[in-house]
């Protein structure tokens, strides 16, 4: 009760690697996942306590989507915070007795509202594996159907469609400029790693997915590379891994084996209420996509789809 959830998030500094282990955007922290008190989530907290914000969508008594301009609804569970209701931290018109609104799944995911938390060596407090995928086309329906989509996403070469995919693909070829932006496995800042990739083979596979997916991209396209080519590069990484194994003195994580991690008796939990299949789709088939073998848990809402209960 004396939870007031104005900040409730404890949010993780986020270690962003773009398609590979290997592809680590330098100097870059992501603010994802957030963790946040239970007595503050919607639909589980006390809604006498923390009344509704005013929200930018409702429906109407037809259950339709209203169609005639904005509509503001103190009992809409539906849209983004108003602004002077929550909306980019700002309550200057919210009235709740030093109390605040309860927190949807889109207010956890995109309002600002809490704590970051960085280890001392300013190593990582958590990890975002961004286009994981398996295939060229997998990462271009995500650009085309995804919640900022593009329209020529389908016809657009993976280097062109956003930033970080074009930082993935220069990682991928070793392509380096003078302001480098591309950090590696090994000498990413702070001493903790996410566990699975500690494991250099499995590094290196997910590497050599990346960059095939890159070079059949290329042949798509038929774009020159400007540098060193895939192919040398792969034979380059294969022959430093087959000399490291000889050197006497390791990485941090030298005495790692595969019989140390087994990824298959892990769990990866979140709140995932209120989404439509193709977000589901989207989270549940990208994870599996990179090998992860281990147990899924979401929270979803009641009153899910069957749609969405058959594919979960």
């Amino acid at each position: 009760k004396n939870q007031s959830c104005h900040s409730p998030k404890l949010i993780a500094s986020t270690l962003v690697m773009e398609s590979s282990s290997e592809c680590i955007t330098k100097g870059r922290r992501w603010y994802h996942p957030d963790t946040i008190l239970g007595e503050c989530v919607d639909l589980i907290g006390n809604t006498t306590l923390h009344p509704s914000a005013l929200r930018e969508w409702s429906k109407n008594d037809k259950n339709e989507a209203a169609s005639a301009g904005l509509i503001k609804a103190q009992s809409s569970k539906h849209g983004s915070r108003l602004r002077g209701y929550g909306k980019g931290g700002n309550y200057s018109l919210y009235e709740a007795d030093g109390r605040y609104p309860l927190w949807t799944a889109e207010d956890i995911r995109t309002e600002s509202g809490g704590r970051q938390f960085v280890m001392k060596d300013n190593s990582p407090t958590g990890y975002h594996f961004h286009n994981f995928f398996t295939s060229a086309h997998e990462i271009h329906f995500k650009y085309f159907s995804y919640s900022h989509s593009s329209k020529e996403a389908m016809s657009t070469p993976l280097w062109e469609m956003a930033d970080d995919l074009d930082l993935g693909v220069r990682c991928a070829k070793g392509e380096h400029r003078a302001d480098d932006d591309i950090e590696s496995f090994d000498n990413a800042t702070g001493k903790f790693r996410p566990i699975y990739y500690l494991n250099e083979e499995v590094r290196r596979m997910r590497h050599l997915t990346w960059q095939n997916i890159v070079r059949e991209e290329e042949g798509k396209y038929a774009r020159n590379a400007q540098s060193s080519t895939i192919d040398e590069l792969t034979n380059g990484i294969n022959e430093v891994l087959e000399n490291k194994e000889q050197e006497d003195e390791g990485p941090v994580h030298e005495n790692f084996s595969n019989s140390d991690w087994d990824s298959s008796k892990s769990v990866v939990m979140g709140l995932a209420s209120g989404y439509g299949l193709n977000v589901y789709e989207q989270f549940v088939g990208s994870l599996r996509a990179t090998g992860y073998p281990g147990h899924i848990i979401l929270g979803i809402s009641k009153d899910a789809g069957p749609d969405v209960l058959q594919y979960l």
